[in-house]
């Protein structure tokens, strides 16, 4: 449920209501499940000091050789799911009241999204060769949807081919996925390092970041400077980052439809780089 900013419209995978619905809903004696999920638009900008000294961090990184970042392999995507379904299980088991994923649930919502990632935006992280973390952009597809009126007519579709074949302005961000014991690694740094170089690349204007409220794990400005304003935000990988798009509450954990599948509310884990070491060994 969208509680407040409706200055655009909803980035793919966000709630957008009418802004009646939380007081009707309170009033009719429904109390929030958890706390708000809160969404920020990250405005990328390689030459900000900022993003300079994330990405000589990052180089720091590479050259020690441990941690490699790499691009989805969609050619062996059962496989690929099968490590996102550890990842998931393992790095969100802290959050309270997680339930953990079963492996067919996971495999039906990821599937919807299979034909249209990139690849190159679905990243990996590998420590010493085993897959430790996990980072996935999606196109933004909402920008063309907005166009296609609902697909009420038959020359609707032609509409949205047209629009689906821009690259979206925005890429929608909504899980960072680190195993526990790789949380003061530095596998971050090199997460939101490559993704910020990639999207830029691509084209993408700004990004959609989401994490829930009641997350508020070790900060990652205090590698780059960057005090964000807000107790959970830890990524501070851009010049340019403030609240926008949704503050979205669970209110009564009304389903959603199929296009909002991973919106669930297990949908981040953050990653707790505060400084660059070795895992404990063992």
């Amino acid at each position: 449920m969208l509680i407040e900013a409706r200055d655009r419209p909803p980035v793919l995978l966000c709630g957008h209501t009418p802004p009646y619905n939380p007081r009707l809903f309170e009033q009719s004696g429904f109390i929030p499940a958890r706390g708000d999920n809160l969404a920020y638009e990250i405005t990328p900008r390689l030459d900000s000091p900022q993003v300079l000294r994330l990405h000589k961090l990052a180089e720091h990184l590479r050259q020690r050789g441990r941690i490699q970042i790499r691009a989805g392999d969609l050619e062996h995507w059962d496989l690929e799911i099968e490590r996102i379904h550890v990842l998931l299980n393992r790095a969100l088991a802290h959050l309270p009241g997680f339930i953990p994923w079963h492996l067919d649930a996971l495999q039906t919502s990821m599937e919807p999204f299979r034909q249209i990632v990139d690849p190159e935006l679905i990243l990996f992280a590998e420590y010493d060769g085993q897959t430790v973390g996990w980072f996935p952009g999606i196109p933004n597809l909402n920008e063309a949807f907005v166009h296609a009126n609902g697909l009420r007519f038959p020359w609707n579709y032609a509409t949205l081919w047209w629009h689906l074949r821009k690259t979206p302005k925005c890429l929608a961000i909504k899980s960072v996925l680190v195993l526990p014991e790789y949380w003061s690694t530095g596998v971050a740094i090199l997460l939101f390092d490559e993704m910020a170089q990639r999207a830029a690349a691509k084209g993408y204007q700004w990004l959609d970041l989401s994490s829930p409220l009641q997350i508020t794990p070790i900060p990652l400005h205090s590698l780059t400077g960057w005090v964000p304003g807000y107790t959970n935000v830890i990524a501070c990988t851009v010049d340019h980052f403030q609240p926008v798009m949704s503050k979205c509450e669970t209110r009564c954990n009304l389903l959603l439809p199929l296009s909002h599948r991973l919106n669930h509310t297990r949908c981040v884990c953050l990653d707790h780089a505060c400084q660059v070491m070795d895992p404990p060994s063992g």
